[in-house]
This record gives C-alpha cells, structure tokens and sequence, in this order.
C-alpha cells in the first residue's frame, strides 16, 4: 500500500499552491506545471519559463517545453479564442556547462498579429497556462489528482465558471481547489462544496438544508448574515464601524 501510496504521488498527483500565482503576479515566472508520458513513470512538475528575459535551454529541455506547448495549444485557443502560444528561437548559445543551447522565450500568438512575449498578457491567462496542461491530465486521466489553492486567483470570473462547469460534467480526474469567488457555487454539484467556518477545531462543513431547486450562492449570502448553519462561517463586520475607522485614520492633527 505503501508503495503504491508513492507510486501515486509521484505520478498522479499534482498540488499547486498559492505561491504559484505569487511568481506570475509578481512578473517574475511563469511556472507551467506538466506531465509527459515517456515511460512507466514518465515526466511530471513545473517547467519554470522566466517572464523577465529568455532563457538558455539544452536539447532535451527545449523539446520538453514543445511537448508542453503542443499539449497546452491544444485546449487553449477554445478557451481564449484565437490564442496560442509558441517558443520563440533567438539562436543558439552555450549553456553554463559549455554545451549548446537554445536561447529561447514564450509568447503570444494572436489572429493578424505580431507575437508578443508571454508576460504582455494578462495574469488571469498566464495563470490559465501556467496549469493548463495539469487541467489536460485532470480532465482525462481518472487516476489523475489535481490540488489548486486559490484557483481563482488573477482568472475572469465568468471564465472560472465555464472551466468548473466543463470539468463538474466530463472530467475523469479530480480537481480539489480553495477558492473566495462565489461563481463556483453557482456551477458545482451541492455535494461537491464545503465551506470554511471561523472555528478551528471545525474547520470545514456543508450547508445544510440546502434543496435542489435552492440557489447556494444565495443561501451562503443569507448564512453570512443571519446564521442558521452549523457553525459561524464568517467573522460578522459592521460598515459602520470600519467607515468611521477610516475617517479617524484620514484624520490630520
């Protein structure tokens, strides 16, 4: 058990954490998370693409980064149309270790225009590409295990609904995810949702006397501000209070 408990996590199993999107927001890097089948195990984690200027790669790292590129191309012009992505050649040039390489940057290729670099878009794509091709594995592969905290960080809200509601339908894998935006009470199964609570030793409950024909996006709104759940699932504020906070903190002696 043990060993196949490895087995998966070596394979199968993707986590991609909130400081994944720190890099992109950052404009630092662009961390393309991936999985390559070569062999009985194959290739799996992040290929990190500089934002700031080209990178130098080997032969055998540049044809990975095709092989991602190819796979992410594939799904990406339906989510944003017209789009894709492409390595762009700069030439040949000696890596650190005396070998040659290929100096080469990503960017973005659009209908009746020039490429641009990658990091000219917006974050809410970058981050799409940076884990598209794990949402391609997810998507497909039933074995496959998806983690994303913050998946809704930088991403267009009706976009993150389409993409959960494509994946709540057909996907195969599974896809577990944190997230603030409401949008995705409004595209996922009741059954599918757990909500944070402010009690420790109670971290997480679902809602209940939730009804099918019942809008969960409202019934999280109402517990919010008039309880009736389980447990307090927001620490309550008062505008009143914070408004005059802010006028004693913009105050001049």
């Amino acid at each position: 058990m043990i060993k196949a408990l490895f087995l998966f996590a070596l394979k199968d199993l993707f986590v991609i954490r909130n400081t994944h999107s720190g890099v992109i927001s950052a404009n630092f890097l662009l961390p393309m998370t991936f999985k390559i089948e070569q062999n009985e195990i194959g290739m799996k984690g992040e290929f990190a693409v500089p934002l700031t200027e080209p990178v130098v790669l080997s032969e055998e790292r540049k044809k990975n980064l095709d092989m991602i590129v190819e796979q992410v191309n594939m799904v990406l012009f339906t989510i944003i149309p017209g789009m894709k992505i492409d390595v762009y050649h700069y030439g040949m040039q000696l890596t650190d270790s005396g070998e040659n390489g290929y100096r080469v940057e990503l960017v973005s290729v659009r209908e009746n225009m020039p490429p641009i670099p990658i990091r000219m878009e917006s974050e809410g794509i970058i981050k799409i590409i940076s884990i598209l091709n794990a949402l391609i594995q997810a998507f497909g592969n039933p074995s496959i295990c998806l983690a994303v905290d913050e998946l809704d960080a930088g991403i267009f809200e009706y976009m993150l609904g389409e993409l959960l509601g494509i994946f709540n339908k057909s996907a195969k894998g599974q896809l577990i995810f944190t997230s603030h935006n409401l949008r995705a009470l409004e595209m996922l199964d009741k059954d599918n949702i757990m909500f944070s609570t402010v009690n420790p030793e109670r971290r997480y409950i679902r809602m209940k006397n939730v009804k099918a024909s019942n809008n969960l996006r409202d019934m999280y709104i109402r517990g919010i501000t008039l309880g009736g759940q389980d447990e307090v699932i927001y620490e309550e504020t008062d505008s009143l209070r914070i408004a005059r906070a802010f006028r004693k903190a913009g105050r001049t002696k």
